[in-house]
């Protein structure tokens, strides 16, 4: 039998089943049923949908090490802290990883050189993407971090970036428009970083007119960090009532696996009032510093 070649049909060759060769000509650009796919005139293929490897782990305090064979998401559930390391060999730029963390606690996506990239705080998901081929540092990723799962509504703060807080320091903030604050509003906070050593770390909800560590304190939950490295803070409060004694209600839970309450009287008539007020999230380690990866505070109508 004669050698087959691309496109060409061998000698007696009469049918699909016979051939025995690659038909150039055949499959649709258009999607259709089990054909063959094709690419368009302008080298575009088309399908109703694609669907990408998946890959759920359980946290476990550990590492997980991706590769060019891992698949394309990655979705982490459990209570534990997780490492993702990124690939570099084989990796060619442009290459996607979808990281969702459903756990309750730090997801945490480095480079291959073990620097990080991004924490990922619960509830949330980044995409990163390889900037070149055999990436190997941070900068050779981009990374495309969503906090929309934990933004409440209308306003999203600042967020702040490998900041060392030695003193007490602004990590967020976001303005309020006037006569807004009501009963049934929300304040949503959350802020990742690192301890440099065993440490409680004071965070601190203000509002007031400048956005700024001058402002009046709302609540001041203090997690514990046992030890150096990553944690976390999560709060959420809601408006009970406003005035000269405006009440607010809520908790915080953080990276220590303590809930800690709130029922504070304070003077919320000044945010209701005022023509331009804030929001702001600060904070201060007892010992050490802590070094904020990111940080987001969010308020929402009732």
């Amino acid at each position: 039998m004669a050698e087959a070649q691309l496109g060409v049909a061998p000698s007696g060759a009469t049918d699909a089943a016979t051939k025995g060769y690659v038909d150039t000509t055949a499959g649709n650009a258009t999607p259709a049923a089990s054909t063959l796919a094709r690419w368009d005139a302008n080298l575009n293929l088309s399908a109703n949908s694609v669907l990408e490897g998946f890959t759920s782990t359980a946290t476990a305090g550990s590492t997980t090490t991706l590769s060019i064979t891992s698949t394309e998401t990655q979705v982490f559930t459990g209570t534990n802290t997780q490492v993702v390391v990124l690939p570099s060999t084989s990796v060619p730029a442009g290459l996607q990883y979808l990281i969702i963390n459903n756990s309750t606690a730090a997801v945490t996506v480095q480079a291959s050189s073990s620097n990080n990239i991004v924490v990922v705080m619960p509830g949330t998901w980044v995409v990163v993407t390889a900037l070149v081929a055999t990436p190997t540092t941070p900068a050779n990723w981009n990374a495309q971090y969503n906090l929309s799962g934990q933004q409440l509504a209308a306003s999203a703060g600042t967020m702040a970036a490998q900041t060392a807080v030695t003193t007490v320091a602004l990590l967020a903030k976001v303005a309020v428009p006037a006569n807004t604050l009501a009963v049934g509003n929300s304040f949503k906070f959350r802020a990742f970083g690192a301890a440099s050593v065993a440490s409680t770390i004071t965070f601190t909800l203000r509002y007031g007119t400048t956005g700024t560590t001058a402002d009046t304190a709302i609540f001041s939950p203090a997690p514990v960090f046992g030890a150096a490295g990553n944690g976390y803070i999560d709060g959420l409060l809601t408006v009970r009532s406003t005035g000269g004694s405006g009440t607010i209600i809520g908790n915080a839970f953080s990276t220590a696996g303590t809930t800690v309450a709130v029922t504070n009287t304070t003077s919320a008539s000044t945010i209701a009032t005022n023509t331009y007020n804030f929001l702001s999230l600060c904070a201060l380690a007892s010992t050490g510093t802590f070094t904020v990866q990111n940080a987001y505070i969010s308020w929402a109508g009732a």
